[in-house]
């Protein structure tokens, strides 16, 4: 039976970064050969190299070495990304990935975890006839605020005003109107401009999940349980929560394995080499 075989690619700041190689080392663990993407800026500061189930790949961001590259300035980070990793990327896929630092051909790619932040990998894998599924670095309740930002303005909390009070109870938020306040919102929430590009990057990306074959949150149904039940109510694909940095031989490595698992098995036999539109219907969690 041949490997599974997972792209997986952060948006390439520290704290994805980080919470996608700890997922990706824990697939790892559960059988899958995972091929992690970065991009050239940050493989030549990485310590990395191809070794078991395990192997890297750099794509452009098309941006000068001494641009900040820091969360401040995701919008432009992404765009940029958009732009100049997309025609590599589509390579590296449509060859699955190249082979390893020993020449042997890798397996055709199974599926593509994706970064939340970057819907065109979604527009990518669409394209190639790839399962993608999309992770999140935030907590669910950060998720779940991001995705009820229609609801938010529609209701009028959003654009803040002059004489808003920030101490306010927002109740456009189903789970959490007993705590959330308007001073609680991410920082790009307090525009008071709704086209600003920050807003409206979180606004459109958060929404382009929907399209997504399955949803990975980096977190656990006992501390976000409500959250999460309103998430998967609200998306249509089936949606796995998993913490991102388990302690060595915790208890944590079962939710782990059950992640890995249900990745492989949900698109169990569609690959790039062997496209089968019939067989798109993710497993539930």
């Amino acid at each position: 039976m041949e490997v599974p075989h997972v792209i997986v690619f952060p948006l390439p700041i520290q704290g994805n970064t980080t919470a996608m190689l700890g997922l990706s080392e824990l697939f790892t663990t559960a059988g899958l050969r995972v091929t992690f993407i970065t991009t050239e800026h940050n493989l030549r500061k990485l310590p990395t190299s191809s070794a078991g189930y395990m192997s890297f790949r750099a794509v452009p961001d098309g941006l000068p070495d001494g641009h900040d590259r820091s969360g401040r300035h995701i919008g432009a980070l992404v765009e940029s990304l958009r732009v100049h990793a997309t025609p590599v990327l589509r390579e590296m896929l449509m060859g699955s990935c190249g082979g390893d630092d020993e020449g042997s051909s890798p397996p055709p790619v199974t599926c593509v975890v994706a970064d939340g932040i970057m819907s065109f990998l979604i527009d990518l894998a669409e394209e190639l006839v790839i399962p993608v599924f999309c992770f999140r670095a935030i907590s669910a309740c950060c998720l779940w605020s991001f995705l009820c930002l229609p609801r938010l303005i529609e209701d009028g909390v959003l654009p803040f005003h002059d004489e808003t009070d920030m101490d306010e109870r927002i109740q456009s938020v189903p789970g959490m109107e007993g705590f959330l306040r308007r001073r609680d919102l991410p920082s790009f929430c307090r525009t008071k401009e709704l086209a600003h590009p920050t807003f409206q990057l979180h606004l459109i990306e958060t929404q382009a999940a929907i399209r997504c074959s399955g949803l990975i949150l980096n977190t656990l149904d006992p501390l976000e349980s409500t959250v999460i039940s309103h998430i998967r109510s609200q998306i249509p694909t089936s949606t796995q929560s998993v913490r991102s940095t388990p302690p060595p031989s915790s208890p944590n490595q079962r939710a782990w394995a059950a992640c890995a698992t249900w990745t492989a098995r949900a698109w169990s036999g569609s690959t790039l080499s062997h496209p089968n539109p019939s067989s798109t219907s993710a497993s539930q969690a």
